[in-house]
């Protein structure tokens, strides 16, 4: 959903920015991975944007970030082996697991592979943890 909005996919923006204005209202709490911080300065340079240790960190200040310790690492290994999940999807590992450790009732992605691989596995009923993609406007609530 947050690199749908940093890269402006047209497609998918304005779902991803309805939930973050329902975040900014205090309607739903969006908690954020450091690991997904990474992954957007990461991606600085592919939509023409230069990292610096400047980089503005305080739009992040809207969100609960939740740092990958030890057992937010150990958490992700787990659910990447139990769920098949792909070497390039070991960053979405992480991410499921933040989800978890943070007691977070929905995981929105765009990913519907992610998705697939998890619904195999039986992931939400294991984790207590919905998977899905974000909403359109009439779905919210």
């Amino acid at each position: 959903m947050l690199i749908s909005i940093f890269k402006g996919k047209k497609d998918r923006l304005d779902a991803s920015k309805r939930l973050i204005l329902k975040a900014q209202k205090g309607e739903i709490l969006i908690i954020v991975s450091s690991m997904m911080v990474f992954e957007i300065l990461e991606g600085l340079e592919e939509i023409g944007l230069e990292f610096s240790d400047d980089y503005d960190i305080r739009q992040w200040e809207g969100f609960d970030l939740v740092s990958v310790d030890f057992n937010v690492a150990r958490l992700g290994a787990k659910i990447k082996r139990s769920c098949s999940l792909k070497r390039e999807q070991k960053v979405d590992a992480i991410l499921l697991a933040t989800a978890v450790y943070a007691k977070a009732q929905v995981f929105y992605t765009w990913d519907e592979k992610l998705i697939r691989a998890l619904e195999k596995c039986s992931f939400s009923q294991l984790y207590d943890v919905e998977v899905k993609i974000p909403p359109k406007k009439r779905e919210l609530f």
